[in-house]
């Protein structure tokens, strides 16, 4: 697995971007040596040549990701493929022309998109056939013998055997004590890059012992809580214990993250505000003319620390076509823009419970009070994962994102989540809310 932005990704869509970056780099390349009378090292130098091609590869490459091109490598229908690369490229020509509008040095002709595109869209079509036939034969999986048993070992299979594209495959499991005795030849004969090893309490004496030997040998051995964390993007609350949250620093919120969040945050609520406060008018108004009584409402919130605060969003209720509207583009959350300036809450962050659902829910999951290390966030790692009923095991998993998030906060992280973020909203808009959603995350904290 590759780390990015904080994220372990399978190497398979890593190198399938990065031949794609170099597939439309290189086809724009070529449309523009053949349309420009320029020297085509003085116009990448010398005339934002450069930037301009650097901007057309990213409207593609964003494009690709809202269409969730990335998201696995096989290609399960070429027409449902050819027709999400057109999706795309109309969304590189509307990005052409917003920064034609910004700056027009800075846009690529319309000949030059043309042909590029021409290049390049069959080429990506090609390749990712090509690829998603071979990219397991070339690339191969990462082995792993995996020792004892436990509940995190338990998720860690049924998380591999769901999303295959990772590249991990289990060789071996040394269940119990007998399997234990043999494991060292198993190994030697196997060769797994890793040994996983995971047991319910203290690990048994004769598995100690076998684990000691394998990495004295040179063998990687890690505990299933790690490779479960970097496979999954989320902390097992079956592993986690007490000592790693009080004596351990990987949850300590430091106070150079506090400001970042705070500053990070302010600035994207700032600029958000003031464009979309036409909006904020507008959708006020017109749920005043389907609706009586108030269109804002104030709700109390668990934020940082497991203070109260007064969460703000509009009173989108109803089956008017106004509020069915409003629902569905998800207006109804805009209103915490203000949260966010206040500083009550982030633009990332966990999501913001009732003061009952936390009452409700803390005596039954250990650890959940360990979210309020930082401030809720309008979306977040577990919003963008789950849709979460207000079952248990829902919860649970919603509180290993949280952590997972609290563990690895970073400017790259939030960014990831932002794209997440922007691509359901623009993608998938009947989609149930699961971003913009401090307050629909179960329903046992909403209305």
């Amino acid at each position: 697995m590759i780390r990015l932005f904080n994220v372990s990704i399978p190497p398979a869509i890593f190198i399938l971007l990065i031949f794609e970056i170099l597939l439309l780099s290189g086809s724009f390349f070529l449309a523009t040596v053949a349309f420009s009378d320029l020297d085509p090292a003085d116009y990448l130098l010398n005339n934002y040549g450069a930037i301009a091609l650097l901007l057309v590869v990213f409207s593609f490459l964003v494009g690709m990701h809202f269409q969730d091109l990335y998201t696995e490598i096989r290609v399960k229908s070429r027409v449902l493929l050819v027709q999400k690369l057109c999706m795309v490229t109309g969304t590189a020509f509307l990005a052409q022309g917003l920064i034609s509008y910004l700056d027009s040095d800075l846009r690529v002709s319309v000949p030059v998109m043309l042909l590029g595109s021409a290049i390049a869209m069959p080429c990506i079509f090609g390749f990712r056939i090509w690829f998603g036939n071979v990219a397991n034969q070339m690339i191969g999986h990462t082995r792993l013998v995996v020792a004892g048993q436990s509940p995190t070992l338990l998720q860690l299979r049924k998380w591999i055997d769901e999303h295959p594209e990772a590249g991990l495959v289990i060789e071996a499991w040394a269940e119990s004590p007998a399997d234990w005795k043999a494991m060292g030849e198993v190994v030697r004969k196997q060769q797994p890059p890793k040994v996983v090893f995971g047991t319910r309490g203290e690990p048994d004496p004769v598995l100690a012992a076998e684990l000691v030997e394998l990495q004295l040998a040179g063998y990687e051995v890690e505990a299933a809580a790690t490779t479960y964390e970097a496979a999954c993007s989320r902390i097992s609350l079956y592993s986690l214990r007490p000592e790693e949250l009080i004596y351990s620093s990987a949850f300590e919120v430091t106070p150079q993250q506090f400001f970042y969040q705070l500053v990070f945050s302010g600035i994207i609520a700032g600029i958000c505000f003031v464009v979309t406060l036409p909006v904020l008018l507008l959708t006020a108004a017109l749920l005043k003319t389907v609706m009586p009584g108030p269109v804002w409402l104030s709700e109390p919130r668990v934020g940082l620390d497991g203070r109260i605060f007064r969460l703000y969003r509009f009173k989108a209720g109803g089956s008017s076509m106004v509020a069915r509207v409003v629902r569905k583009l998800r207006l109804h959350a805009l209103p915490q823009l203000l949260n966010v300036l206040k500083g009550d809450m982030a633009i990332v962050g966990p999501c913001a419970d009732r003061p009952e659902f936390l009452k409700a829910i803390e005596p039954h999951i250990p650890f959940y009070r360990e979210r309020y290390a930082v401030r809720p966030g309008m979306t977040g790692w577990a919003q963008i994962h789950l849709n979460p009923s207000g079952e248990v095991e829902d919860t649970m998993a919603r509180l290993e994102y949280d952590l997972y998030y609290i563990k690895h906060m970073s400017l790259g992280l939030d960014t990831l989540i932002l794209l997440h973020t922007l691509k359901s909203m623009l993608m998938s808009p009947s989609a149930p809310a699961r971003v913009w959603a401090g307050e629909q995350v179960s329903s046992a904290s909403t209305n």
